[in-house]
Order: structure tokens, then C-alpha cells, then sequence
């Protein structure tokens, strides 16, 4: 006897010329294809594998929007990427600082031991972070004294004028502040539109848990048993 197969059949030898003989058909399977489909269970772990992928990234999208743009817009402040190590080791270089905004009237409320950011100079945009050493409180404002961490005197540009200072520190998040340089320039659409595919995934995680709850309860229908 010849087995073909392919079609499941058994065909009768021709040298004999007996009758051709089929026993149960099977599908056909096409010759280049020996890939079996996916069972439910394989699917399902798949599409859980890959939800937690995604489900990782959105995460660090997430945390990365509410600490460069959420926060800091909140509290009406801003985020400095601190370059020199004078604030070592609480702040170090490439650290993220974010700020709550601070103005002329707002500064009688800081400290000693406060982390600002301020213009030395007024004329001159530069920012430093710097703590507070020294405050005094006058008919003209509130002036502060400023100094490192790591540095060893106070500031030279001596008093630091209340209208001078941008900003308290809140935290700070250490090396981030390299990938907000790297952003640089794209920062305008690249977090919002994390923020867009943000909520676009939201969207298919709520459709998905809904299709999933309505196929509760459906059963696939058995295969028929073969016939004898």
C-alpha cells in the first residue's frame, strides 16, 4: 500500500488495479506551511507579554512627563540641569532640579538651608543652585547669603536680592538631567505627544478588557469525532 500524506488517504497499489480505499480525511496542509497555529493558551501568554512590555514603557513615559512638565508647571516652576559639581554630593552634574516658582513676596518665606536658583548678577541670565546661609530682612526686602555645598566661603557676589531668585528647589532626579539636554530642542512636541500616545494606550487597554469580558463564558465548540 501507497500512504500519501498529505491527503490522508490510502490508495490502493495500481499494479494490483484493486479499488482506491479512503480512510478519514484530514485538512489539507499546504507543503511549505509546517507551522501549527497558536492554541488559546499560547495567545493568551503572548498578549500578556507584550502587555507588560508596553505596559513598562508607558510607565517610564508617564514618570517622565509628570517630573519635566506636570510638576514642575503645577507648582509654576521650572527644571535646571545643574553642570558643575559646587553643590556636591547633594546635587551632582547631570542632576535634574525641579523648582517652585518664587517671587519678590513669596521669598520672605525661605530659609536658612533652602536650596535657590538665582541671578548673581542681574543683568546677567545665568542661573546657580546654591543653599542659603544667611537671610536679613530690610525695608527693601528679604537679601540672602548663598554658598555650595562643597565650596568652602560664601558666594562672592555677596547679597542675593529677593527679585533675583527664580526658584526653590523641591528635588532632584539624579543624571536625568543629561536626557532633558538631549531632548533639547524637541521637548516642545516629543512630551506632548508621549502624552498623546499615552492616552491612546489607555484607550486599547480599556476596549481590550472589555472584549475580554464579554467573551467570558463563550466555550469554543467541540471537533465532531471522526466516524468509523
Amino acid at each position: 500500500m501507497i500512504k500519501n500524506p498529505l491527503a490522508g488517504k490510502v490508495l490502493a497499489d495500481e499494479v494490483g488495479g484493486g479499488p482506491v480505499a479512503a480512510s478519514h480525511s484530514q485538512p489539507s496542509v499546504p507543503a511549505g506551511d509546517l507551522r501549527a497555529p497558536l492554541s488559546g493558551g499560547a495567545r493568551s501568554r503572548t498578549l500578556a507579554w507584550t502587555t507588560r512590555g508596553l505596559t513598562g514603557v508607558v510607565a517610564v513615559l508617564l514618570a517622565l512627563w509628570v517630573v519635566l512638565i506636570a510638576v514642575p508647571t503645577v507648582m509654576g516652576g521650572r527644571t535646571m540641569v545643574v553642570l558643575s559639581g559646587s553643590m556636591q554630593p547633594t546635587i551632582n552634574p547631570g542632576d535634574l532640579v525641579v523648582t517652585k516658582g518664587i517671587d519678590a513676596e513669596s521669598a520672605e518665606d525661605l530659609r536658612i538651608g533652602d536650596v535657590i536658583v538665582f541671578m548673581p548678577y542681574p543683568n546677567d541670565p545665568t542661573l546657580v543652585t546654591h543653599r542659603i546661609v544667611g537671610k536679613t530682612v530690610g525695608a527693601a526686602g528679604s537679601a540672602f547669603i548663598t554658598q555650595g555645598d562643597d565650596n568652602n566661603t560664601i558666594d562672592s557676589w555677596g547679597a542675593v536680592k529677593d527679585f533675583q531668585i527664580v526658584g526653590k528647589a523641591v528635588y532632584s532626579v539624579p543624571k536625568l538631567g543629561y536626557f532633558q539636554q538631549w531632548l533639547g530642542g524637541f521637548r516642545g512636541w516629543v512630551m506632548p505627544a508621549a502624552g498623546v500616545l499615552l492616552l491612546g494606550y489607555a484607550g486599547t487597554i480599556v476596549v481590550g478588557c472589555l472584549r475580554r469580558g464579554r467573551s467570558v463564558g463563550e466555550e469554543e465548540p467541540a471537533e465532531p469525532a471522526p466516524a468509523e
